[in-house]
């Protein structure tokens, strides 16, 4: 059957790798600043945590989660479901703003 546990850290860590685009893994000043209230300058540490947020970039947010959907497996490809069936409403969720939980109740509600 699998980890699911794994295999969320692993797509998140996929999906990552759209947010933390134009950062660098290692302290470098030049390419990492952004100008944050943060004087750390390895990964997006300057920025804080909005690179991780998708109401930043809702665009960047939805061509990470289009791709991880094309790595799901489906038994019928008769079946698969069709990404764009599910754009709409990804995007309003990725352009929802507030605290981490205002986040969560969107997404309770959507799935309602």
């Amino acid at each position: 059957m699998g980890n699911a546990s794994a295999t969320g850290s692993a797509l998140h860590t996929y999906a990552d790798t759209w947010s933390h685009e134009g950062f660098t893994a290692w302290d470098n000043k030049t390419i990492n600043n952004r100008n944050g209230s943060i004087p750390i300058y390895v990964g997006h540490g300057n920025a804080g945590h909005a690179p991780d947020e998708p109401f930043n970039d809702v665009d960047k947010a939805l061509e990470a989660s289009q791709s991880i959907f094309n790595l799901i497996p489906f038994q019928s490809v008769a079946h698969k479901p069709i990404f764009a069936d599910y754009e709409n409403e990804l995007r309003k969720q990725f352009s929802v703003r507030g605290s981490e939980n205002d986040r969560i109740n969107a997404a309770k509600e959507m799935i309602k």
